[in-house]
């Protein structure tokens, strides 16, 4: 076996961390369950009762046996009562130049990206210049979408509007690396009919993602990925999130590796040939972990939007009032994995340049370390792009609506992660260690985005 060492990133860092506080549904995602790979992965060994540095540890040594069973490849963040635990960094962001992953290596969040989209429609919500429950047509008219004068707002955001995916075989023919504007992905979805009339069951939906993306782009005359830079990212601090072409050359980019089917155990192919040109409003942003931290702080300090609107993307309703519940983000593709996870106080982000669940593993494996155990009750995973919600989570009544019309709470995935914290900045973290490489079999890697 080719000599493997590791690098490991442990930082004990202070932080502000605001009360979580949230509540949310998603739509069911049709795809088999991601997490069901995991039945022979290892397992976190589970203490309650553990100081935080024993927290520290015993993550460190998880997501290293993770690793060293070929699962994992990427970046783990824990937070908690106002300092970041853990952040450490494993395995190899680019395989060619054995460039290993750190605390700053920028990974595709896959549908994660969906809570910037959501936020975005939020503030024009704010500034009146949308309702929810606007229908498409009123926003695109030149849109010839099946149902576009019934599909709402609201139903594009929470799935229920009946439309579908644009992966598939026009996406392959497309070729995907020359999709790189919204308007590239409509002729893959537009023609398709509604698989149900609009409002009337739920269905994951990335084509939905990208009809909102467009009217972004029709209100505010930017293309999305200027909007969200401009007013979601640069308010927030988030200054390595971005939505970079295929093409481009960016600095601490990771290359995502999938592994190809039938192969052999731990052999896997750089993603390139399956991203398209630029990430889009559905999916395929890149961010660092920090970042990620700092989107939860800026949105739960209220920097992006009004009270209301921040308890609308926290809380799902306009009051203040929702208990505080555990929760999960996941974003996931072939060589993309991205979980945030809040529980107890306690905020866990990992990023991850592997399929799915990778990131999800280190995820829930770190947040029972921290509870000591497993859950009493299955984890509210909020479909961002991965595991499918349970049926429970649906919106509030029509009461717990403000008196205009133009709302109604988001779905899972548009709720901020409500970790509240910041990351460690780069004075804070301890020099880098050795490098790990990752699994035999790697092929050399490229640029990849969506």
């Amino acid at each position: 076996m080719p000599h493997r060492t590791a690098l490991l990133v442990v930082a004990l860092v202070s932080v502000l961390v605001f009360a979580p506080r949230s509540v949310a549904h998603a739509a069911p995602d049709p795809r088999p369950d991601p997490m069901s790979a995991m039945k022979d992965w290892p397992t976190p060994v589970l203490r309650p009762g553990l100081s935080e540095p024993q927290i520290s540890t015993a993550i460190d040594a998880y997501a290293r046996q993770l690793y060293d069973t070929h699962h994992f490849s990427g970046v783990v963040l824990a937070a908690k009562a106002g300092k970041v635990v853990v952040a450490g960094a494993y395995g190899l962001a680019d395989v060619a130049s054995h460039t290993p992953n750190t605390l700053d290596t920028r990974f595709n969040i896959g549908s994660l990206t969906k809570l910037f989209t959501r936020l975005a429609i939020a503030q024009l919500a704010q500034a009146g210049k949308l309702a929810l429950d606007d229908t498409v047509h009123k926003h695109l008219p030149a849109l010839a979408l099946a149902g576009a004068d019934r599909i709402t707002i609201q139903q594009l955001i929470d799935h229920r509007s009946g439309m579908g995916d644009f992966f598939g075989p026009k996406y392959e023919a497309a070729p995907p690396s020359r999709l790189r504007e919204l308007a590239d992905l409509v002729p893959l979805f537009v023609d398709e009919p509604l698989a149900f009339a609009p409002g009337t069951s739920e269905r994951y939906s990335n084509a939905g993602y990208i009809v909102l993306g467009l009217i972004i782009e029709r209100l505010t005359g930017k293309t999305y990925r200027d909007y969200v830079t401009q007013h979601v990212f640069a308010p927030a601090g988030m200054t390595r999130t971005g939505f970079w072409a295929l093409d481009e050359r960016v600095p601490d980019r990771a290359t995502g590796y999938r592994e190809i089917e039938g192969g052999a155990p731990g052999r896997r192919v750089p993603n390139t040939d399956t991203l398209s040109g630029r990430p889009s409003s559905a999916g395929g942003a890149f961010a660092t972990a920090g970042d990620l931290l700092r989107f939860s702080e800026a949105v739960t300090a209220g920097k992006l939007l009004s009270p209301a609107w921040t308890n609308w993307m926290i809380n799902g309703s306009f009051d203040d009032a929702s208990r505080q519940r555990p929760m999960a983000f996941g974003g996931g593709a072939p060589g993309i994995n991205a979980a945030l996870e809040r529980a107890e106080g306690w905020t866990v982000v990992a990023l991850a340049n592997f399929d799915p669940p990778s990131a999800m593993a280190v995820g829930r494996g770190a947040m029972d370390i921290i509870r000591g155990h497993k859950p009493t009750r299955p984890m509210r995973r909020l479909g961002a792009g991965s595991s499918p919600p349970p049926a429970e989570n649906r919106p509030p009544s029509a009461e717990s609506r403000p008196p205009s019309a133009e709302n109604r709470p988001p779905s899972a995935e548009s709720r901020p992660p409500s970790a509240e914290s910041r990351p460690p900045s780069a004075e804070s973290r301890p020099p880098s260690a050795e490098n790990r490489s990752p699994p035999p079999g790697s092929s050399p890697p490229r640029a990849p985005a969506r």
